[in-house]
């Protein structure tokens, strides 16, 4: 009986200090997302840029993406919009077209999927007779601050070779679903970019709203075609040494389901994703950065292994259940960390980003989509999440 109790409590602890861990990691990245960084000064040296928008059955939201991408302050001249008619049985191609924008029609059934689309498009943009110096993604469903391409111009210039813009909620105000996810894009996209950045990092990849000089992708080629093929790639820039640094001061704007219903499917491909980047890549990034004695990787392996807020929720809860059985005081402190780091990164990263109202209000049911992605991650860590790649139902 002692023995059983003795291992309970021992395992209790191990579980308890993996969270507490988590939590004085969030409330590092907070102190570090404080940390300002001077904008970077407006380049007077001529930038061209290919700007590449994935488009797979998009025809019907293609429009204001491509317009807020006429839209840009940089010199018309020196930007390229480049449609990727990817695999489409819709009118894409042709909406594009009209639209003003080169078209890029690629057909391959067997392999779906954005990553695959973007290695096919990044080949043939290298293969062009006038190379860009640059490639931005942006996503069929969004639009763009004017000043996006102005700003990577600027952080080029500045000796970045790779930037990630914000990446932001347009419709935060149509639901409550909709005002959480802003708020934990607001905590994922923004707050842990400047975080990372602040403790010296690469800030990371959000699929859209990037940017790649072309020597990046002759010197690591895109070929990541996971569920997260954003994050995928960001790791082997990371192994090759390549910062990503971050652009507060430009972005893009994109809808999110507006339903639970909605937005379950495209959260089940993301959870699966990530689980398969932190499987395949936490702990290795860990050694080697331990062993490289480098910064950037060290710190991307730690944020691999970071449980996504609803299921270090979850985590808590259960761990709570658990050191309440076993009686340890030591690990009822160290939840204490665990739950006063979680906290203090969810709430002063929304105050220090100036979250709306919609997304203070929106956390009060924070408890209700706890409970509903439990079925989701459970999913996912039985093996039962997505294989492949689908499109998200637009609302």
């Amino acid at each position: 009986m002692r023995t059983g109790r003795r291992a309970l409590r021992a395992a209790v602890l191990v579980g308890d200090a993996l969270l507490a861990v988590q939590g004085s990691y969030l409330l590092l990245l907070l102190a570090a997302a404080a940390r300002r960084f001077p904008a970077p000064t407006p380049s007077e040296v001529a930038c061209r840029f290919l700007v590449v928008v994935p488009a797979h059955d998009e025809s019907l939201g293609l429009l204001p993406t491509l317009t807020s991408l006429r839209a840009q302050d940089h010199p018309a001249e020196l930007v390229e919009v480049v449609v990727v008619a990817d695999n489409c049985k819709d009118d894409t191609a042709e909406v594009a077209r009209r639209a003003g924008a080169r078209v890029w029609e690629r057909t391959e059934p067997a392999l779906l999927g954005k990553g695959h689309a973007l290695a096919w498009a990044f080949d043939r943009a290298l293969a062009e007779p006038v190379r860009p110096d640059a490639v931005v993604v942006v996503d069929a469903d969004c639009t763009c601050t004017p000043g996006l391409l102005t700003t990577m111009a600027a952080h080029l210039a500045g000796g970045a070779r790779a930037v990630q813009a914000r990446d932001d909620v347009a419709n935060l105000d149509a639901s409550w679903n909709a005002a959480l996810r802003a708020a934990a894009m607001l905590l994922f996209n923004t707050v842990r970019m400047r975080g990372k950045q602040g403790l010296g990092a690469s800030v990371g990849l959000s699929g859209t709203g990037m940017c790649l000089r072309t020597d990046v992708l002759e010197q690591v080629p895109w070929r990541a075609s996971s569920l997260s093929e954003d994050i995928e790639q960001h790791v082997a820039l990371v192994r090759a040494g390549v910062l990503v640094r971050f652009a507060d001061g430009a972005g893009v704007r994109s809808a999110v389901p507006t339903t639970r219903r909605q937005a379950a499917q495209q959260e089940l491909r993301w959870e699966a994703g990530r689980l398969g980047v932190a499987r395949r890549h936490g702990l290795p990034l860990l050694r080697e950065g331990l062993q490289r004695r480098d910064r950037s990787t060290l710190v991307n392996g730690l944020d691999a292994l970071t449980l996504p807020h609803t299921a270090f929720t979850a985590a808590v809860v259960g761990a709570g259940a658990a050191t309440a059985v076993a009686r340890s005081r030591p690990g009822a402190a160290l939840l204490g960390v665990a739950i006063g780091g979680q906290a203090g990164y969810v709430l002063g990263g929304l105050a220090l980003v100036g979250a709306p109202p919609e997304v203070w209000r929106a956390l009060l049911r924070a408890p209700v989509l706890v409970a509903a992605k439990v079925p989701l991650f459970a999913r996912v860590l039985t093996g039962r999440g997505p294989l492949r790649w689908v499109r998200t139902e637009r609302a």
